[in-house]
């Protein structure tokens, strides 16, 4: 039994004094490489080993989105019997998630263990972290972990009897410090049509015009002028390289004129 004037001591390890800077310019364009800056400095007087982690957390639609495709019956022999049509109708679930990296590593979820490597007081290291988002605008939040422990192991107590050690799980054990950021991303471009239909200017030919036999004959039902509009959503300037129009092959049809 304990005498009431024995005492008790708590020994905690020193927290590691780290100064963490995380800079980025949302908002983010979806599917761009968003940059992501981590600067971590050492204002400990010790020397610490640093690594780090960084968790995406899933978004509200960041799940099943379904398409649909047909594949011809040649492909799937196995079971033409079982259909009478021509062709084959698949569902296909597709997964809509934002990808982050840093350095060669990139998941949909969680990278791990992305060294920093060792820092001597007043250091600093740096990680450029990219976010590439997918599906809806929104909000994206991301959990970045800088996690730290002493590059050497403490020295030796003077007193053989002293519970700590150089091996002493208390001292060796790492310390965490989690920043939470929200990256606002946005469609880059919003995108409106409107066309205009125009009777033929020539006349169809006649039934038994010769003409309408050959291999490139071609009858104009009418013409309609398809205007696009882009508006830039976001803040940031684009720079457009590229327009195509994709025509169906349901009907015959050409290009009168494109202006782009």
């Amino acid at each position: 039994m304990l005498s009431p004037n024995h005492l008790f001591c708590s020994v905690l390890p020193k927290p590691h004094l780290l100064d963490i800077t995380i800079s980025e310019a949302s908002p983010a364009y979806l599917e761009e490489q968003f940059p992501i800056t981590i600067s971590v400095r050492n204002d400990d007087t010790r020397p610490l080993d640093l690594w780090i982690d960084v968790l995406v957390y899933p978004t509200e639609d960041q799940s099943c989105e379904c398409c649909s495709f047909f594949l011809p019956r040649r492909v799937w022999t196995a079971v033409s019997d079982l259909f009478s049509s021509p062709f084959i109708f698949f569902l296909v679930f597709l997964v809509v998630a934002n990808t982050i990296t840093i350095d060669s590593e990139s998941s949909t979820s969680i990278v791990k263990q992305i060294s920093l490597g060792t820092l001597q007081p007043s250091e600093t290291a740096t990680k450029i972290l990219t976010l590439r988002a997918e599906g809806h605008e929104g909000d994206r939040t991301l959990d970045v972990s800088v996690q730290s422990r002493l590059s050497s192991p403490p020295p030796s107590p003077i007193s053989p009897t002293s519970p700590l050690s150089s091996d002493d799980p208390l001292t060796s054990r790492p310390t965490e410090t989690i920043r939470t950021l929200t990256i606002l991303c946005v469609r880059p471009i919003a995108v409106t049509f409107s066309t205009q239909r125009h009777p033929p200017r020539e006349p169809m030919r006649e039934l038994l015009d010769l003409e309408s036999f050959e291999e490139d004959a071609f009858d104009k039902e009418g013409e309609v002028v398809l205007t696009t509009r882009f508006d830039l959503v976001g803040e940031w300037d684009l720079v457009v390289e590229e327009v195509k129009f994709h025509v169906g092959v349901s009907l015959p049809s050409f290009y009168v004129s494109r202006p782009l």
